[in-house]
């Protein structure tokens, strides 16, 4: 992670995150159902819709990581001293 912008969403996610612990669980665990949905109905898309049905599963993929990754990698820049 390079991108000073990706650093401070890190950082604002996990800031979130930390705020309320148990809000910040179920939120996860509902996108979590909400990637799920999202990546059968690329799997079942018909191959016109395919790219953009892909695009779409890949950008919320990326979401959920970043959600269910954001206080750990926040320790990690701390720890780095990432600025």
């Amino acid at each position: 992670m390079t991108q000073k912008t990706d650093i401070e969403l890190v950082r604002r996610t996990a800031e979130l995150a930390r705020s309320s612990p148990t809000a910040w669980s179920a939120f996860v665990a509902e996108f979590r159902k909400y990637a799920d949905r999202i990546k059968d109905q690329c799997v079942a898309s018909p191959i016109v819709d395919l790219p953009v049905r892909q695009g779409i599963a890949r950008g919320v993929v990326g979401d959920l990581i970043l959600f269910e990754t954001c206080v750990v990698e926040a320790d990690r820049l701390a720890a780095s001293n990432v600025k």
